[in-house]
């Protein structure tokens, strides 16, 4: 979490690209590199989605547009990226160390739910930690969302 550098990640094993990956780089046909946020799941997710659209347009409408996008898209530059407002970029430079912190905080209620004793105490403050460690993990899992989201808004 501490490492400030990119990483180029080649492999297999898609449980281990969806739990360490941010952005993901599909090799498509002629060579076509397709830049993705988030794990191999959502990327899978992603195109699921694009099959559906694809089936439920009628044949000859989708023919139509591949043709009349063919010669555009050879000879057009690549889309350049989004741009955010000051707002949206700020609160995403900001995301990564609040996701940061509250990985530490759910890691240490984590720990302390790990220790052999800490079930044998008082059932009260057992609940408390426990639901404590739940609202952290929840919070948590909402920064990292918001986080793909605001990704996704820059491509």
């Amino acid at each position: 979490m501490e490492y400030k550098a990119t990483l180029l990640l080649v492999s297999h094993d898609r449980a281990f690209i969806d739990n360490v990956v941010t952005q993901l780089w599909v090799f498509g046909e002629n060579g076509v590199i397709d830049e993705q946020v988030g794990g191999y799941s959502d990327w899978q997710e992603r195109m699921k989605a694009r099959a559906t659209q694809a089936s439920s347009a009628p044949a000859g409408a989708s023919e139509k547009a591949v043709k009349k996008d063919e010669p555009a898209s050879a000879s057009a530059p690549a889309e350049p990226k989004k741009k955010l407002s000051y707002k949206l970029q700020r609160e995403l430079d900001l995301l990564p160390e609040q996701i940061a912190a509250a990985e530490t905080k759910r890691d240490a209620l984590a720990a302390q739910t790990a220790d052999g004793n800490f079930y044998s105490g008082d059932a009260a403050q057992v609940q408390a930690v426990l639901a404590q460690l739940a609202d952290a993990e929840a919070a948590l899992e909402a920064l990292e969302e918001r986080w793909l989201e605001l990704e996704e808004m820059t491509l």
